[in-house]
């Protein structure tokens, strides 16, 4: 049987800023089952790359709401930084 999105506080991230933008994404802690896509899809280099534009940054098929929840997690850390 297959998990599929595990819900929030599922994912645990290191996001670090150098001079007002993301340097660098981590991923700490994964309890999805689709953690293995997001990877080989680089998909936090492009969220990473696209920090300023995530709301045109597609989400991986098959790991939609994983891929979701990334970017608003990212873009709530960013609000949260530009405090």
């Amino acid at each position: 049987m297959g998990r599929g999105y595990a819900g929030k506080n599922s994912l645990k991230l290191k996001i670090v800023f150098t001079s007002g933008n993301i340097s660098n994404i981590e991923l700490l802690k994964s309890n999805e089952t689709y953690t293995a896509i997001i990877k080989d899809n680089n998909y936090l280099d492009k969220i990473k790359n696209n920090q300023n534009n995530l709301d045109n940054l597609d989400t991986i098929s098959g790991c939609t709401y994983s891929t979701k929840y990334l970017k608003e997690m990212v873009t709530k850390t960013i609000e949260d930084y530009n405090k």
